[in-house]
């Protein structure tokens, strides 16, 4: 009664009528197949086709229908769960008086067939039926054909294979009655099989076929009804090569013999040959015209249909329908309804759409059987492909599916061998499955007709059928560490569902997940609508729709806009079927409208695109009931034009006045309604139509970049630069970077200024001497007045002179060079008090004893993360994003900071660790989980008070992947950085005492995930993990102070007193000289006079003696000789000492 009641209700509810489109317009046609059967249904003007093979030799059962006056194909679904087996070549004939067709034998999965079944074409209910008389032999691939003799309507069946091979018995099997009758087999029966047959007159004839070892039989044969008698017609000239899977047939007075195969070729035999049945006299050649798409071709399905010849398919393995007409002088075949690959009819599948393709996935065909197959809609082109992937899941169906910008997730489902909790990741641009194994212990049991939403980091389950029965379990997948989490409310719960809708809201509050209608644990169907807040746990029930028809389907479809939830189809209690499309109010979840699409289908899918809703595949209706199994290889479009409701323009797309326009390479939109596309930052491409995110841009490869946003490929790097991945400018090989490293210097005190001032004194002393030495030469006053600075008067005696005073201008010079020297010397020794009075140890001790004596080892820490061509926003109004987060684990510290910067698409990401104390377990993770968190190559520099004052330690290491790589993933990559603890102890009070801190140095770096462009879309996120491992050895500073102040005043007095000593023998030494040389020279003037006076006296002696031996030369030499000792003058510092 409430089925009735709901089916009553379901004719009048409905105020609005949507346009549905199937795609291709013809419907979509039978699988690509041969070996089938086909009849012409005269009353309905269809054309008829029943069973047959794949190529993979797959059988079928189905029926399928081409209408000729709508040009459409049309699946007959049979309406009871009792049907013939799966077979090829069974012999079909149409019955128009009761409206049916009849099947019989044909070779099943068992072998050669002789059951005989009727379908009821109105009522869609198959029979088997019985036959009377003469009992047929088992056959496939016999000849078969209808007729009306004698007013009444036979169907003959003859030869074909057999269980004992190949015979050739005729059999007619009146309409009327159901009665078949073996006839007698006079003359010269074909003992050929595959071959065909047509009727004319009171005569059947037969042509083809082939016998053992291919031998191809080319008579034609001819049985008179009338004497029962078979005949081979002897006929003049050329006759058709030898032929089997060919049709023959009638039309006006003429036999057709239509292409076929022959295994001597190897190929088919594409030439069409007639004889004039009247006259039987030679065999004529037809010339007919063709396209190249519209080529005939053997093991075709064919009907005559007066002048018109219908083939479907044959041996090229396309679906095609393809026509010629007899009646033209040169006939022409013309394509019909074209060629088109599709994916089989099924149920409970998984569907996504990955920009402007629609991807399909697995289900459960109308036998039962299930698929693993994977095929893509292009939504541009409208046409499908199947697609070979990798990682391929088994088959199954009934898997709960989530679907992503990439592609797809699938959660467990139920195959041949039970349920399933198997979880898979798929990727379009891959065309890889990722099979994901799980690193935590807990995970959902196997189960089938759960629902499943992804959003952001998290997939969330809910439901489902177990084997314990329908389950109201919540989990949550963590994409980021591949681990399931159990979120158990804390208090209400909802109901058990199966087979539901859900969506996933992110609010202010949190994640909100929904789930409406679907079926309860008693099958029945659940009225309410059911919200789950992640991060309180608390299920609330929204609404109830109580007993609305159409208004809480399940298995039914849901899609999520910002103003709306549309329900799409959906059946109730396993009888109903909706064709309503239902859209809820996202605020209160009251409906807005209710529509019809003009269809009826549950167990489908459905994605939105522009402003068409695409419908896929699922479980049929006749009228509003459901049908049992059968199911739907439609495609629908749904066009909103009419709708009570505008529906937006969705995401890969933008609004151009009042249409919706595809975004085009280089551009997407994230948002509905966009007014326009956003194009893709520099550094980035995309090649595809439709991307509804910037995480579908894809960074340029190594050894390209992209200097302009909206880039649909990359530019090559120039000869001599270097562009790694992600690159917007090419940048010189020179300018890569490198690892630097900056450790605290030794200590030098005030040396360097100590030195400076001694320098300084120098050049004054140096200056100082220079001026009084040239005054003293220039300026005699001056140099006899500096005589009264003489402080060494009593250093002026000679050796046997009595101790007496007096004062020297030498003295005088020496005494004032003294004390200037001896004043900056105390400068200086107060400056180097000053400056350089600390002695400065380091050495390195254990660990142990350097804590010890320190207590408690810590350091500001910094850390600066940079991400060179970094994908995501990194930071926004002076703040890091959320996609950015950071820890300090196992750390003791007062603080901790996080400070993000972009500049260039450089990411700069800044930590400090405050008063940071380090174990040996000590890290840093940095998780970037922004949906274009990647770069090319990154930096980490850690700086570290080094407990020295003033002092600081850095070391900063640059992580390059594998050339052609980046990183991304959720592998961590792993940096360790040694930290040397140090301990600095000083006596001086210009240091603070037992300062801590460490000591920088580089350990170790582990790649963790690094992809390649093509994977960027599955993989989003990216982390680094920065270990502190602390070195077993400490380091220990000791500063000491050099001197006290009585120390500095011994050595102040100590180094005047010997600078004086020092000057004043220095003066005594240079004074004796002088004396010396002043002695020496008054002793030369002595001895000239003395030569003079003797001169005169050898010139008085040689006047008076005459001495003739001494010549006037050697007297000229002796007195110059003494003259020049005696004019010889001694100089001392510039003057003359006479």
């Amino acid at each position: 009664m409430w089925i009735c009641i709901r089916i009553l209700l379901s004719l009048i509810i409905l105020t609005e009528s949507l346009k549905s489109i199937k795609i291709p317009r013809t419907d979509t046609p039978p699988n690509t197949r041969k070996f089938s059967s086909s009849t012409y249904d005269k009353i309905h003007n269809r054309m008829i086709i029943f069973a047959g093979s794949s190529d993979q030799r797959e059988y079928y059962n189905d029926i399928w229908c081409y209408q000729f006056n709508s040009s459409e194909w049309l699946q007959l679904n049979p309406a009871t769960p009792i049907f013939p087996a799966p077979r090829i070549s069974p012999a079909l004939f149409y019955d128009q008086n009761e409206n049916r067709i009849f099947i019989f034998g044909g070779k099943t999965y068992l072998g050669i067939a002789s059951d005989f079944w009727s379908f009821n074409l109105d009522y869609f209910i198959w029979e088997q039926i019985s036959l009377k008389g003469s009992t047929i032999s088992p056959t496939s691939f016999a000849a078969y054909c209808s007729f009306v003799w004698n007013n009444k309507h036979y169907h003959a069946i003859f030869g074909g294979e057999s269980t004992d091979s190949v015979h050739t018995r005729l059999y007619l099997l009146e309409f009327e009655n159901l009665t078949s009758s073996l006839m007698p087999n006079n003359g010269n029966p074909p003992t050929t099989t595959q071959n065909q047959m047509a009727f004319y007159k009171d005569s059947i004839y037969i042509w083809g076929g082939s016998g053992n070892k291919f031998l191809y039989d080319t008579d034609l044969y001819a049985y008179n009804l009338t004497s029962q008698e078979w005949n081979i017609i002897k006929i003049d000239g050329s006759i058709p090569s030898g032929r089997i899977f060919h049709s023959i047939g009638v039309y006006s007075i003429f036999l057709y013999i239509f292409p076929g195969f022959n295994y001597n070729y190897d190929h088919d035999v594409v030439d069409i040959w007639r004889i004039n049945l009247n006259s039987l006299k030679n065999w004529e050649l037809v010339n007919y015209t063709s396209n190249s798409d519209t080529i005939p071709r053997g093991s075709a399905i064919s009907i005559f249909v007066d002048s018109m010849v219908y083939q479907f398919s044959g041996s090229t393995i396309t679906n095609d329908l393809i026509s010629i007409d007899l009646s033209l002088s040169t006939p022409h075949f013309t394509t019909i309804s074209a060629n088109w690959v599709s994916p089989p009819a099924r149920m409970r599948f998984s569907m996504a759409l990955v920009n402007t393709n629609i991807v399909v996935f697995g289900g459960m065909g109308n036998n039962g059987e299930l698929y693993n197959d994977l095929w893509v809609f292009d939504l541009r082109k409208e046409t499908w492909k199947s697609i070979e992937s990798s990682g391929l899941p088994s088959a199954r169906s009934g898997q709960a599916t989530a679907q992503s910008l990439f592609g797809m997730a699938i959660f467990g489902g139920e195959n041949n061998n039970g349920l399933l909790n198997d979880f898979y990741i798929f990727s379009l641009a891959l065309q890889t499955w990722f099979s994901i194994s799980i690193s935590s212990t807990n995970y959902p049991s196997p189960r089938k007709g759960a629902c499943m939403y992804f959003i952001d980091l998290y997939i969330i389950l809910f439901g489902g059928i177990t084997k314990s029965g329908t389950v109201n379990d919540v989990w949550m997948f963590n994409i980021y560490e591949l681990t399931w989490t159990e979120l158990t409310p804390y208090d209400s719960k909802a109901p058990p569902l199966a087979w539901h809708q859900c969506i996933v809201e992110d609010k202010d509050e949190g994640y909100n997940y929904y789930a409406f209608f679907g079926q309860l644990s008693d099958g029945m169907p659940n009225r309410y609508l059911y919200r789950f807040n992640i991060a309180s746990r608390d299920w609330i029930s929204i609404t109830s729709f109580g007993d609305e028809v159409g208004i809480s389907p399940s298995e039914a479809t849901a899609t999520l806009f910002p103003n709306y939830i549309i329900i799409i189809g959906g059946e109730f209690g396993d009888y109903y079927v909706s064709d309503l499309i239902t859209a809820f109010s996202i605020k209160n979840f009251t409906v807005v409208s209710k529509e019809s699409m003009g269809i009826r289908l549950f167990a489908h899918q459905s994605v939105y695109f522009t402003d068409k809703l695409y419908i896929f595949g699922g479980g049929l209706a006749i009228n509003t009931l459901l049908t049992g199994r059968l199911t739907s290889s439609t495609l629908y479009k749904i066009s909103f034009e009419d709708s009570a409701i505008e529906y937006p323009c969705s995401l890969g797309s933008y609004k151009n006045n009042s249409e919706c326009v595809i975004c085009q390479p280089g551009s997407y939109s994230s948002n509905y309604d966009s007014s326009e596309c956003t194009k893709c930052p520099a550094g980035i491409f995309l090649n595809r139509y439709g991307a509804q995110a910037q995480s579908l841009c894809i960074p340029c490869l190594s050894g390209s970049y992209s200097d302009n946003p909206g880039a649909i490929l990359c530019k090559n790097c120039p000869a001599g630069m270097h562009c790694e991945i992600g690159s917007t400018n090419p940048i010189p090989e020179y300018f890569l970077l490198s690892t630097s490293s900056k450790q605290p210097s030794s200590y030098k005190g005030g040396t360097g200024t100590v030195n400076y001032w001694t320098t300084v004194f120098e050049i004054i002393i140096g200056v100082f001497i220079f001026l009084l030495i040239l005054c003293s030469i220039l300026n005699r006053p001056f140099w006899n007045a500096i005589a009264k600075a003489d402080m060494f008067d009593t250093q002026h005696n000679k050796d046997n002179e009595p101790m007496w005073k007096r004062k020297t201008s030498i003295g005088g010079f020496f005494s004032i060079v003294g004390k200037f020297w001896a004043f900056f010397l105390v400068l200086l020794l107060v400056l180097q008090r000053i400056y350089d009075n600390i002695t400065e140890t380091t050495s390195l001790i254990p660990i142990l004893n350097l804590a010890q004596e320190a207590g408690t080892i810590s350091a500001d820490i910094l850390v600066v993360v940079t991400l060179y061509n970094y994908g995501g926003s990194c930071a926004q109004n002076g703040a890091c994003v959320n996609g950015v987060s950071l820890s300090w684990d196992n750390t003791v510290n007062d603080y901790t900071t996080l400070h993000c910067e972009l500049i260039d698409k450089n990411c700069f990401i800044f930590s400090t660790c405050k008063s940071c104390s380090l174990s040996s377990s000590s890290y840093m993770k940095l998780g970037l989980s922004e949906s274009n968190s990647y770069a090319s190559y990154f930096s980490v520099n850690v700086t570290s008070d080094s407990s020295i004052p003033g002092e600081s330690s850095s070391y900063e290491t640059n992580i390059y992947p594998p050339k052609g790589y980046f990183f991304i993933g959720s592998d961590p990559t792993s940096v360790t950085f040694i930290m040397t603890s140090s301990l600095f102890l000083s006596d001086s009070s210009a240091w603070k005492n037992n300062q801590t801190g460490y000591l920088v140095s580089f350990g170790s770096t582990v790649l963790g995930s690094t992809k390649t462009a093509e994977m960027m879309t599955f993989n989003r996120y990216f982390s680094i993990l920065i270990n502190f491992n602390i070195d077993l050895s400490g380091l220990l500073i000791v500063r000491t102070i050099t001197m006290d102040f009585l120390l500095f005043l011994s050595s102040a007095f100590g180094a005047v007193s010997g600078l004086l000593g020092f000057v004043g023998w220095s003066m005594e030494n240079f004074e004796g000289f002088c004396d010396e040389k002043k002695e020496k020279l008054q002793k030369k003037n002595e001895n000239r006079k003395l030569v003079k006076k003797g001169s005169k006296f050898v010139a008085i002696f040689q006047k008076l003696y005459n001495y003739k031996n001494i010549s006037k030369e050697s007297t000229i030499d002796f007195e110059s000789r003494h003259l020049a000792d005696n004019n010889a003058e001694y100089n001392c510092n510039g003057f003359s000492l006479f």
